[in-house]
């Protein structure tokens, strides 16, 4: 097992892709660096011509349950929402997988400049744009077409997604793009490399469509199994394109569960069930309680954010990835409310600190506001230099889980106690909230359950309160009648009063001379770890779990159900082997041959 207690400089944990360096030809995108057009004039045209026609990929999807197309050159995204136009006006159910590699990812405004004369329908550019993450290095997954598409893209080196995507996928591809800029241009983009590693992914039938018709290309992919023909341009200005079939040994895909069973009806595990149904599996959900989300899951006003720490630790980059995934899964969602949240400085937050983390994210994501900006942003109740998150909101989990569990796919069971033992023939997820079930207590866990406290208060004083959320030593969040201000950590029990006091004072630390009215207190337990970190995997044959997060749920879950459903269907998975390493559900064992359990003294353990 290896160490959590890993620090390093945020700097070199968390890394923006390089710059695309665009500059502009005739009305179409150019990349400086490659000294290439990132598509042709007629734009949508050219992909289904180039990509799209020769290889007759929209009726081979017509005629699969799953198809997977692997791009390599994500671009401007041009191919991606052609395709997507074109599966949209198909009758299938198909489920596309999209997965995309790119080393210099376009900010969303260059995509957006790039894109919007061509698309008719407007509004996949901008759910697009909506979706796109951070420019971080990794892989990130999103929906679309109401989780039809799946769109598997990893900022990086070419060499690097594909030795990974060789490693841990197991679906296999049925179609290949290759769009990157001109061979001689850019050539780490064509290795031989590479094409055997394609040939090691393909599925029979497979095919291979590109621009490029150089000798070099055609030698590369002949040398691996496929055989290339030059296809002839209908219209457009270039003449040739390559298909390439693929003739070699096919890979065989690993068969996939038809059922998994999720134990809990938390927020951990309706985002489980609800992930794994859109990728087109039956689940079935049990929970003990007479409904969903009771306990921790039953707070009506969580926030989503970040919460991103000062300490410079792989922490930093797991929440990054996790708040942007998690962002894009809620987004217009039943029971999400986009407020933005302004992060103030605080015993943990450095205006530097704040200002690095800007400058990491961007604009899109994160900016930050002067003290005149944050007073104008804020209805003039703060005067001091903040970020604003301005895609973070308000959910109201209780709400939230009831439309994730509206599937075709979910069959939910309540007062359903949690079995005495797993039938491990069928794959199973453990989400079971502060319960500690025997296959988890099995296990040297450093865990903690611990009280805490949101308050729910009216304003007096004041009509006009700000929409946002406010994080500073923890949240004010914005409700129709009010706020909602939280929340305590009560490692030993806290005197009757205390904990409403406590959110009174950070109030008022924030607003100052705000007048507030209790309404109504929210009160739960929430496991955390000495880590903070989940426990997210595999724990024995056919059993995974989501387990320990916190009060940082909301961000983490859907991350972790997008973990545990690609590792059960044998998929390209979100998770790097550090984030895998540090939320691995036995990674106390090493530490406690070291040390004894740091939590073993706190009363509320069990």
């Amino acid at each position: 097992m290896h160490s959590i207690g890993l620090s390093f400089s945020l700097k070199n944990l968390l890394k923006q892709q390089p710059n695309a360096e665009l500059t502009w030809r005739d009305g179409r995108p150019v990349s400086s660096r490659f000294e290439d057009v990132y598509f042709a004039q007629d734009g949508p045209d050219e992909t289904h011509r180039v990509f799209l026609e020769p290889a007759q990929v929209l009726e081979r999807i017509s005629n699969s349950k799953q198809f997977t197309i692997v791009e390599l050159g994500f671009g401007t995204g041009l191919n991606f929402l052609v395709l997507q136009q074109a599966v949209a006006r198909l009758n299938t159910d198909c489920r596309v997988r999209y997965v995309s590699i790119e080393m210099f990812p376009l900010q969303s405004k260059e995509i957006r400049e790039s894109l919007s004369p061509f698309l008719s329908d407007l509004q996949i550019l901008s759910d697009l744009i909506q979706q796109l993450p951070p420019r971080i290095q990794g892989w990130h997954k999103r929906y679309f077409l109401k989780g039809q598409i799946e769109l598997s893209l990893f900022y990086g080196e070419v060499a690097t997604g594909m030795e990974e995507l060789t490693e841990f996928d197991r679906g296999g591809v049925d179609a290949w793009f290759l769009d990157g800029f001109s061979p001689d241009r850019n050539p780490a983009m064509w290795q031989q490399e590479l094409f055997h590693k394609m040939s090691l992914l393909t599925r029979r039938h497979g095919t291979v469509t590109s621009f490029s018709v150089s000798g070099a290309v055609k030698q590369g992919l002949r040398a691996s199994g496929f055989v290339v023909r030059r296809v002839k341009a209908t219209s457009g200005a270039k003449r040739q394109s390559l298909l390439a079939n693929f003739e070699g040994l096919p890979f065989t895909p690993t068969s996939v569960p038809e059922l998994v069973r999720v134990i809990g009806g938390g927020l951990a595990g309706v985002t489980v069930a609800h992930t794994l149904a859109r990728k087109g599996v039956k689940v079935e959900i049990f929970e003990k309680s007479d409904s969903l989300c009771t306990e921790t899951s039953a707070i009506p006003f969580a926030i989503q954010h970040p919460r991103l720490s000062a300490a410079a630790t792989t922490q930093a980059l797991f929440r990054i990835h996790s708040y942007a995934h998690s962002q894009a899964f809620a987004l217009n969602r039943e029971g999400v409310t986009a407020t933005g949240a302004l992060q103030l400085v605080d015993d943990g937050m450095s205006i530097d600190r704040l200002s690095d983390l800007g400058n990491l994210l961007g604009d899109s994501w994160c900016s930050m506001l002067d003290a005149k900006s944050a007073s104008g942003f804020s209805r003039g109740w703060l005067s001091q230099t903040a970020s604003l998150y301005p895609r973070s909101a308000v959910l109201d989990v209780p709400h939230l889980c009831k439309s994730l569990v509206s599937h075709s796919n979910i069959q939910v069971h309540v007062n359903s106690p949690q079995p005495t033992t797993i039938d491990v023939e069928v794959p199973t997820v453990l989400a079971t909230g502060v319960s500690l079930p025997a296959e988890i207590g099995k296990l040297p866990l450093e865990i903690a359950r611990l009280e805490g406290q949101v308050d729910m208060f009216s304003v007096r004083n004041s009509s006009s309160l700000p929409n946002h959320i406010v994080i500073q030593n923890g949240y004010i969040a914005p409700s129709s009648t009010g706020l909602a201000v939280g929340s305590t950590y009560e490692y030993e029990p806290w005197g009757k009063g205390l904990a409403t006091q406590a959110n009174v004072d950070r109030a008022k630390a924030i607003y100052g001379k705000i007048e507030l009215k209790s309404k109504k207190v929210f009160r739960s337990r929430r496991v955390i770890t000495t880590d903070r970190f989940p426990i997210i995997g595999r724990i024995a044959k056919n059993l995974w779990v989501s387990w320990a997060h916190g009060s940082s749920g909301t961000v983490t879950t859907p991350y972790a159900a997008e973990v545990l459903a690609s590792d059960i269907l044998g998929e390209i998975s979100l998770a790097s082997e550090s984030a895998r390493r540090h939320t691995s559900p036995d990674r106390f064992l090493q530490r406690q041959a070291r040390r004894p359990n740091p939590f073993s003294s706190v009363r509320s353990r069990t």
